[in-house]
């Protein structure tokens, strides 16, 4: 056994994992983790994703087959809109079931913080202040390098989605960007609840800063949201819009820490520096945490309130009033405002849909049909 940093490429494995980072922690199955088995990824990665492979901790060679697929040009990705700000693809591959796998890109705008936007992907306790879909998560786990995170999101006015994923975090060591990779678990480790259980097949972001200094984000997702009669292309017309709602969040809630000289609990990932020594086992994942890496969090309900243990990082219990900042700007077009219709004419309708999925398919279809000129993409 040979003592070394885990990497893949330019990525070095950060075994404290989201712990680390602000998300609130506890060791209820790290035992039945312990004892888990690695992704056999002599098996096509593809093939794999495709018949949710939940039941195998996630291992560098599936992390490496990821980066292997996201940087692949037009073989692989078609290109479905694209402006200044963001690109949004989608994988040719439609073996994913359920599942819709894009890949989405933006440029954040001029002056934002590096690290304060990765907190806004890392750190669930703040994100549920300003991520009004949020409504909390934790880590149920961690073994081998990876999390046992579960999540729950408000999906109004269809009934709350929730999710149950493996989660690895890594680092660049030059201090210059982030990379969250997760995939779907197996549900005995978290039986459902009230909530719809999502099927997530992939979700790996990347936050980080290109030699220009601008930061930017990548996202490789392919999930199913289990909206039962609900045709793909719904889904393909709305993701460019709602990824533009997204990264504008990011960038006004990334704008507001950066001004409070608020310092997140992820600050750590951007300090460059040589890489802990850390033990790795025969699967190259680690098993052990270095030193300083995973820092316990304050256990609570989804509801409670804890205060990080940074103490330059934002209290819990610190109110964002409506209002009180200002959303930074995108580069909107007409375009963008046609995509936007089916989504204000559903948020329009809440009170009557209730949380009727076929409702709101019939509803969704008609405001497509009779409102959009966008471009519509079938499976």
């Amino acid at each position: 056994m040979v003592d070394a940093p885990v990497q893949v490429g330019e990525w070095t494995l950060e075994p404290g994992g989201l712990a680390s980072c602000g998300t609130l922690s506890e060791s209820a199955r790290d035992e039945v983790m312990s004892g888990m088995s690695m992704a056999d990824t002599s098996r096509d990665y593809m093939d794999r994703l495709a018949v949710a492979d939940d039941k195998h901790l996630i291992s560098v060679e599936e992390v490496q087959q990821y980066l292997s697929l996201v940087t692949m040009e037009n073989d692989a990705w078609e290109l479905v809109t694209e402006d200044s700000r963001i690109k949004v693809h989608r994988l040719r591959d439609r073996s994913l079931g359920g599942g819709v796998c894009v890949k989405l890109f933006a440029r954040l705008p001029p002056g934002t913080s590096l690290m304060h936007a990765a907190n806004c992907v890392l750190n669930y306790e703040d994100r549920k202040k300003w991520d009004k879909q949020i409504i909390g998560a934790r880590l149920l786990g961690h073994a081998h390098g990876n999390d046992l995170l579960y999540g729950i999101c408000r999906a109004a006015p269809l009934a709350d989605r929730d999710f149950l994923a493996f989660h690895t975090l890594f680092r660049r060591e030059d201090g210059k960007g982030i990379m969250s990779y997760q995939r779907g678990a197996d549900n005995a480790m978290f039986p459902p609840t009230k909530a719809v259980r999502v099927t997530m097949y992939v979700l790996a972001t990347q936050v980080y800063e290109e030699p220009d200094g601008s930061v930017c984000l990548s996202v490789m997702s392919a999930c199913d949201p289990v909206i039962p009669l609900m045709p793909k292309w719904i889904i393909n017309m709305l993701t460019p819009s709602e990824w533009r709602r997204f990264t504008t969040a990011v960038a006004t809630r990334s704008k507001k820490l950066q001004a409070a000289k608020e310092i997140p609990p992820c600050a750590f990932l951007f300090e460059p520096r040589p890489p802990e020594k850390q033990k790795t086992d025969s699967t190259g994942l680690s098993t052990a945490c270095g030193s300083g890496s995973r820092m316990s969090s304050k256990q609570g309900s989804w509801g409670s309130q804890s205060q990080s243990s940074n103490p330059g990082s934002p209290r819990a219990d610190s109110p964002v009033r409506e209002g009180e900042e200002k959303p930074v700007d995108f580069e909107f077009s007409e375009k963008d405002d046609k995509m936007d219709v089916a989504v204000e004419s559903l948020q329009g309708r809440q009170g009557r849909a209730g949380e009727d999925d076929r409702a709101v398919h019939d509803f969704l279809v008609l405001e497509v049909e009779q409102r959009s000129s966008c471009r519509i993409f079938c499976c």
